[in-house]
């Protein structure tokens, strides 16, 4: 097969930057607000950013902190991504093909600096983390104070339902689960 992939392989990334960018900015922060969590700062310009963690310090540290790292090692970087095709007119460069013996060698495009295949790999992992460790620390922030969240060791999960969350007595249960940034992929955390 002689054709060019590079037409589907704009399209996927532009969608995937979109539905990530949608997921995380509308969605976990629609999220936030109807458990009492608002975290529309998280994707302001730096000052309101900064002004909006700050006050998050004062009443929930963890959670200022997980947004800090986030903000810093990847949401930042996502949304100015796909912003940058929607303003800026951006979009992914074209793939080499290289004629190699028999065959056509295809050597894919970057996204800042890595692999397109890396980068969505990475994104996608990043995005399911936040969504699934800030959903579950908005909801533990509901609990009485007599139950919390605990988190199952990897090594104890049952593999046909990996469920890694589970409500725990906050006295005597397991150790209590808190909010932290990790670069643990999604599998492994």
């Amino acid at each position: 097969m002689d054709e060019s992939i590079e037409q589907e392989l704009r399209k996927q990334v532009e969608t995937f930057l979109n539905a990530s960018v949608r997921a995380v900015k509308q969605g976990m922060h629609d999220l936030g607000r109807a458990l009492g969590v608002e975290v529309g700062f998280l994707f302001q310009k730096q000052t309101a950013f900064d002004a909006g963690v700050a006050a998050l310090d004062a009443t929930d540290a963890p959670l200022a902190a997980y947004l800090r790292a986030t903000r810093a090692e990847w949401s930042e970087t996502l949304v100015q991504r796909r912003n940058a095709i929607e303003h800026v007119g951006w979009v992914l460069s074209a793939p080499l093909y290289r004629p190699k013996m028999n065959a056509v060698e295809v050597v894919e495009p970057e996204i800042d600096g890595r692999g397109a295949s890396e980068y969505v790999a990475s994104m996608l992992d990043r995005v399911t983390c936040f969504v699934e460790e800030f959903t579950t620390h908005c909801l533990q922030r509901l609990l009485t104070p007599d139950i919390t969240v605990t988190e199952i060791p990897r090594e104890t999960r049952v593999e046909v339902m990996p469920e890694r969350f589970s409500i725990t007595p906050a006295s005597g249960g397991l150790p209590r689960w808190s909010i932290a940034y990790h670069t643990a992929s999604f599998e492994e955390s």
